[in-house]
């Protein structure tokens, strides 16, 4: 409940969807009304069912400038497509779905691997003297990895992916090779994270 109040609290007045619902409307509900909406966001929540009015979005078009607004081939149009899962990019939702959908990330590290993620953004790092150990461990960690990716309906951007290997050694000794998708995950110098 905490949740749900504190979002309605922070959200911003803006036009309502096609359910004509304001933000002003769920602000004044009374206790038991909002506990009515938790339970129906709940369901939703836990059998990933959305209603199809949450996949419609109202299309203001905008004519080009210095041009006949009766005519329709002077507005900017996009192609339809049909939105199959999830919510349109732009939704009210969009960013708190990702953000509870992402955090389970985290669950494909072993306790004594460090992990960072940061909106989209995530790095594992592990630590050890013998590098045939550390690339054991990251490489069972880049599967688990995967897994999570295929059940949840993730990707990782191959050109973003990459390993950086850090070591007080001052012999010859190799970088660790890994990989990801059965793709060899480049060993970099520098990297902007």
């Amino acid at each position: 409940m905490h949740e749900l109040t504190s979002s309605i609290t922070k959200a911003k007045d803006s036009a309502p969807g096609p359910d004509h619902i304001h933000y002003q409307m769920l602000k004044h509900l009374p206790g038991t009304a909002l506990y009515t909406l938790l339970a129906i966001f709940n369901h939703l929540w836990f059998t990933g069912w959305f209603p199809p009015s949450w996949r419609e979005a109202i299309v203001i078009p905008i004519p080009k400038q210095n041009k006949d607004h009766a005519n329709p081939s002077n507005y900017h149009l996009s192609d339809s497509f049909s939105q199959i899962q999830g919510v349109p990019q732009g939704s009210i939702l969009s960013v708190t779905l990702f953000a509870v959908k992402i955090n389970s990330i985290s669950n494909c590290l072993k306790p004594d691997t460090e992990g960072t993620l940061f909106v989209d953004d995530f790095s594992i790092s592990y630590r050890s003297k013998h590098m045939l150990t550390i690339e054991r461990h990251l490489q069972q960690c880049l599967c688990r990895l995967e897994q999570w990716a295929d059940q949840n309906g993730f990707t990782f951007s191959s050109s973003k992916t990459v390993c950086m290997h850090f070591c007080q050694l001052r012999s010859l000794h190799p970088d660790p090779t890994l990989t990801l998708f059965k793709r060899n995950i480049p060993v970099v110098k520098t990297f902007k994270f």
